[in-house]
């Protein structure tokens, strides 16, 4: 039985080997705030020019207001497509069979998942957890 995160990822996959000037856009959104579940196939092939970035290999809706002022509730964000994720860089996570967008936080003690939006609580990731990156919010 395939796992939730290997669905997914197999779907980024095939949405990123799109021609050159058109990009998927999820038509589930991220969460900037409690969670979604990014478990779908469901995405529209969009043409593309100049506004997005030329490393964005797809694009997702943020839901909720946890990442304000910087992205806000509907806006759509393109990603950049890799498995790992700089200190203090926002990227696309998959946490326990949830997708946010959030900022990568890790210390010492462990990893968060922070939002800009400081009436959220940072998320912070126990080593029971399972916790992949999609990518890096390029735009």
């Amino acid at each position: 039985m395939m796992l939730p995160y290997e669905k997914v990822r197999l779907m980024l996959l095939s949405i990123c080997r799109m021609p050159k000037g058109k990009v998927g856009l999820f038509d589930l959104p991220v969460s900037a705030g409690t969670s979604q579940f990014l478990d779908s196939d469901r995405f529209s092939e969009i043409e593309v020019g100049d506004e997005v970035a030329a490393n964005a290999d797809f694009g997702v809706r943020v839901a909720g207001d946890s990442m304000e002022p910087l992205y806000l509730d509907g806006q759509i964000i393109w990603i950049h497509k890799q498995d790992t994720l700089e200190e203090g860089k926002i990227g696309i996570f998959f946490l326990d069979g949830e997708a946010y967008v959030k900022k990568y936080h890790q210390t010492d003690s462990g990893i968060q998942l922070i939002s800009l939006n400081s009436k959220y609580s940072p998320i912070n990731v126990s080593s029971k957890s399972t916790l992949k990156t999609f990518g890096k919010v390029v735009g």
